[in-house]
């Protein structure tokens, strides 16, 4: 057989295989409904059932208006793994509603909640972090062993955790200063006292020492 007419069998073979892979695939399914809450989440949705434009929170808000989602809800599914409280009013104020892991509410025509709380017992992630306390990871996203500090600590060698600090959630109150030194003796990286959370890049390389207030 010539040179020419293997390697033309040798692609009429590939073009097959080419065909059978397009003609055996299925494309991948965008996930609907409640199925595009993420695990560590509550949602909340403007449409019954999981449908409609979705707003995610992990670690709640006081005011839902800062992000489009006062008196927004007719539908919700808790995934943080904590038992989250719902509001009428701004600032966990108002009739409250508690809502299970796992619960879904499917349809809330009269529901009109501005603010919610994800409570900490059982919870996992950023809600691990008890209220009125700083919380460093040794892992991205509140992953890994978590230390929590009240007022902070000259030296993270006492808690064992000297450069671990991945991720952290501040839920003083307080502002925060975290130091590549201990004795708070090199620059401070601020955080400011408002509840947030920081990953990755936006920690120090290194943390060695940590001020609250």
């Amino acid at each position: 057989m010539s040179l020419r007419s293997r390697l033309a069998g040798l692609a009429g073979i590939g073009l097959l295989a080419f065909a059978s892979t397009l003609a055996g695939s299925t494309p991948a399914q965008a996930a609907t409904g409640y199925e595009r809450c993420p695990t560590g989440w509550i949602c909340l949705f403007d449409r019954p059932d999981g449908e409609g434009t979705m707003k995610k929170f992990a670690i709640g808000s006081a005011n839902l208006a800062e992000w489009g989602a006062e008196d927004f809800t007719r539908s919700l599914y808790n995934r943080t793994g904590a038992e989250v409280s719902l509001f009428t009013d701004r600032n966990y104020k108002g009739i409250s509603y508690a809502i299970q892991p796992n619960d879904q509410l499917d349809d809330t025509p009269d529901f009109d909640i501005s603010s919610l709380t994800v409570h900490n017992d059982h919870a996992v992630g950023y809600n691990q972090c008890p209220d009125t306390w700083v919380c460093l990871f040794d892992g991205p996203n509140a992953t890994g062993n978590m230390y929590k500090f009240k007022i902070g600590s000259l030296d993270l060698r006492q808690w064992n955790a000297d450069n671990k600090a991945v991720s952290m959630r501040n839920r003083s109150g307080k502002e925060v200063n975290l130091y590549e030194d201990y004795n708070y003796a090199s620059w401070a990286y601020t955080y400011a006292g408002h509840d947030a959370v920081y990953n990755g890049y936006q920690l120090p390389s290194g943390t060695s020492s940590i001020k609250v207030g």
